[in-house]
């Protein structure tokens, strides 16, 4: 789940959590898991979320499981675990990806229309042998028919996430 290159070290397809405090807790997860629940790390590390307006970690009421974190949440486990990014998935993003905490953590998310009423862009990084990020979106056919309709309905282009609360 980590890989160090060059000086580097980037955290692959996870969240945060409480509970990590070390890279090994992380390979400490008994696999293979029946279930996430039964292990707090294991599904904080799936389902935890961040959100701009969470100070601290608090519950995450959209998936009514693990946690929403902020800023600090990300600087702070980026300094103990002595790593520069962290790419996780597991959330609707609308241009399929997105990044937070000063571009800290990036959310990846490769599913266009992922539910019938969004339009979401499909996306995935691409990391190259320096370590450069680069990405590759897919736009759903539909995606600028939606634009075009909810303009012409006076509508406001509401950024398509799911984040746990109407802020931004």
């Amino acid at each position: 789940m980590t890989h160090l290159y060059s000086e580097k070290r980037y955290i692959y397809r996870i969240g945060i959590s409480p509970h990590l405090k070390t890279l090994d807790d992380i390979r400490g997860i008994g696999l293979p898991l029946e279930t996430a629940k039964s292990n707090p790390l294991a599904c904080d590390l799936l389902w935890a979320d961040p959100e701009k307006t969470a100070n601290g970690y608090e519950p995450n009421k959209i998936r009514a499981i693990s946690h929403i974190f902020g800023k600090k949440e990300v600087d702070d486990l980026c300094k103990r675990l002595d790593i520069d990014l962290i790419i996780r998935a597991h959330q609707v993003v609308e241009y399929g990806y997105a990044f937070f905490a000063d571009r800290r953590l990036i959310t990846v998310f490769s599913a266009s229309r992922y539910q019938e009423e969004l339009y979401n862009y499909a996306a995935v990084v691409i990391v190259n042998r320096m370590l450069e990020l680069s990405f590759v979106q897919l736009k759903p056919e539909e995606f600028e028919k939606r634009r075009e309709d909810q303009d012409k309905a006076g509508g406001v282009n509401q950024e398509q996430t799911t984040a746990n609360t109407n802020e931004k």
